[in-house]
């Protein structure tokens, strides 16, 4: 889910620039959404689900179930299948729902469409087999003599019909058993697939690639892995990473060039990158380069003062249109360094001698070149988290996720938190917390705070999705526990009551007028129709610098570049952009130096 939303945010880049606080215009709980790991109406025993929406508001789910049976609509999966992908149209009416099973635990932890409406899925399962349709795969411990049950890695698709297609795993196996996790997913214009984990075993084999772990401190702990699968499902390469320390949860975002974008967390002492070496004795995020034929190219990570771990990436690298790296999570240590900046975490009570502490949020800037730009951090004493960022065309970042006690700052600006207070006793004393709020925040392109708002009840609430329309206005998704969640002067009620239940929202934020200057600038380029049912649109541009050459740059979902055109010097223009597929594109306007002439614009081109 996570991967599939944000390439979505990618290419609803705004043009506006606010220059006011948004204040909340519009809320609601959405029917047929997953929140929470749950998918509403489908039943309470559905698990680790994840939804995504495609370019015609059609909306894939995949999960776990346990029990014995799950509805989807007229469509019904019944035991011992315990992962299921299901298909809704924009009318929000269920199409097809089919299932797989194993004899053991089953997990999906990422997946996505293809342009032709194919789903790829990818996870775990540590039975001694696992049944996609015709297809059934066995775990690399089986034949070990007394070996310990452990996951292996899957990987399969179905086609736009549900029909299964391919399935593959990939892993490794000892006696005492190895731990083989897959995190994110991404897919390519040609169908490619490219899969992120950790395995903790001596070795994993992906397809006739074997990848060694680092010389470990202890035997279980993990390396991370990414590797490549074709359209048809056969593995093309696989690498690792990583060193002694426990290196983890990384997830993957593409580059304008293709290239990947790898972030996670190293524990401690020293990863290696194919040729690239981090040294880090506190542990921290990391952000590495990879290209599309699986050669590291940098890797770069923050760093804390804090022997439990440092910093740790919550969720993934985003990409602007100049190539730019953002990157959010949270960090636990007392201090956390990016480059040559330092942030200071908020001082609150360990919940415990283990490392369990509370932690501020993060966001920072790398640029093309894996160079730290600036980083700044959010929050208050309590554990307070950043969930999901959108980036527009200006390098503006709009951040939300939760925060607990009061008061919690995000630059000059202070929230308060009015939820409930709850009790922990961590061993020499109690220590006393508020449940969770939403917090929405914008970092303007110098990484300064310009504002921020929230929104809560009396007890937990998320902020867990955040997406820009091609106007710049702001849709924030979470899910909430309070029984009435409050969104400045409007408050939405908790369906599932005061009995403990969550609900899915969706707030909308009021869109502000663009400047003057930032009007002038979206209007430098054009293109139309937009949306276009052909594929064919027509460019209008004006001048650029010195009537210098111009090129038009267009963009895939996935950030590929898949058009180049060449314009001739002169004052201003029309060109026509022909044979794009139907979907979601980026286009710039850049002159002859790199350089952008106006914001990027958003092109749509219906089937």
């Amino acid at each position: 889910m996570k991967h599939i939303i944000l390439l979505w945010i990618i290419v609803l880049l705004g043009t506006g620039v606010r220059a006011q606080v948004p204040v909340f215009d519009q809320v609601s709980v959405p029917a047929n959404a997953v929140f929470g790991g749950v998918v509403a109406g489908a039943g309470s025993n559905i698990y680790g689900s994840r939804s995504a929406p495609d370019a015609q508001g059609n909306t894939y789910e995949a999960g776990t179930f346990y029990g014995s049976s799950a509805a989807f609509g007229p469509f019904s999966i019944a035991a011992p299948t315990q992962t299921f992908v299901a298909f809704r149209n924009a009318a929000g009416v269920y199409q097809w729902a089919v299932g797989a099973s194993s004899n053991g635990t089953m997990r999906v932890n990422a997946f996505s469409a293809d342009a032709n409406g194919g789903v790829v899925i990818a996870g775990s399962f540590d039975g001694s087999t696992a049944t996609f349709g015709p297809f059934t795969l066995t775990n690399s411990y089986v034949g070990i003599p007394n070996a310990y049950q452990r996951p292996d890695i899957f990987v399969a698709k179905l086609s736009a019909t549900g029909t299964w297609l391919w399935a593959v795993r990939a892993g490794g196996a000892t006696q005492t058993g190895a731990f083989d996790l897959v995190t994110d997913l991404l897919l390519d214009s040609a169908g490619n697939a490219y899969v992120s984990g950790t395995f903790d075993g001596p070795t994993a084999q992906f397809g006739s690639t074997v990848l060694t772990n680092a010389p470990q401190v202890r035997n279980d702990l993990t390396d991370v892995f990414v590797a490549k699968l074709n359209a048809a499902g056969a593995w093309q390469w696989a690498v690792q990473g990583g060193g002694p320390g426990n290196d983890e949860a990384p997830y993957l975002a593409f580059t304008a060039g293709g290239d990947l974008l790898v972030t996670g967390h190293l524990y401690n002492f020293t990863a290696t990158f194919g040729t690239v070496t981090i040294t880090n004795p506190t542990g921290g995020a990391f952000v590495a380069k990879l290209s599309p034929a699986g050669v590291w190219q940098w890797a770069t990570s923050s760093s804390g003062n804090d022997p439990c771990g440092g910093t740790r990436i919550a969720q993934r690298a985003l990409v602007d249109g100049q190539g730019n790296i953002y990157v959010m999570g949270s960090f636990s240590s007392t201090t956390a360094t990016f480059g040559t900046t330092t942030l200071t975490n908020t001082p609150g009570p360990r919940i415990s001698t283990s490392c369990a502490a509370p932690s501020d949020m993060f966001v920072a800037k790398l640029n093309a070149s894996g160079a730290w730009q600036w980083a700044v951090r959010g929050g208050g004493s309590g554990s307070d988290s950043n969930q999901a960022v959108a980036i527009d065309a200006a390098g503006n970042a709009y951040l939300t996720g939760y925060f607990a006690d009061s008061p919690a700052s995000f630059g000059n600006t202070t929230l308060n938190n009015g939820s409930a207070m709850y009790s922990i006793n961590n061993g020499p004393g109690t220590s006393y917390f508020k449940y969770n709020d939403v917090y929405v925040a914008k970092v303007n392109a110098a990484g300064v705070f310009e504002w921020a708002i929230s929104a809560g009840g009396n007890t937990s609430d998320y902020g867990t999705g955040i997406t820009m329309d091609a106007a710049g206005c702001l849709t924030v998704t979470g899910y909430f526990n309070s029984p009435t969640l409050r969104f400045g002067s409007l408050t939405l009620n908790n369906p599932a009551g005061t009995g403990g239940g969550y609900s899915p929202f969706s707030a909308h934020l009021s869109c502000q007028p663009l400047s003057a200057a930032t009007a002038r600038e979206a209007g430098a380029f054009a293109l139309y129709p937009n949306p276009s049912r052909t594929g064919d649109a027509t460019l209008t541009w004006q001048s650029a610098p010195g009537h210098q050459a111009a090129r038009l740059l267009v963009y895939s979902a996935l950030g590929q570049l898949v058009l180049e055109k060449g314009l001739a010097p002169s004052a201003a223009g029309t060109a026509h952009v022909t044979g794009l597929a139907a979907g979601v594109y980026l286009a710039r306007l850049v002159d002859s130096t790199g350089g952008e002439l106006g914001a990027a614009q958003r092109l749509v081109v219906q089937p």
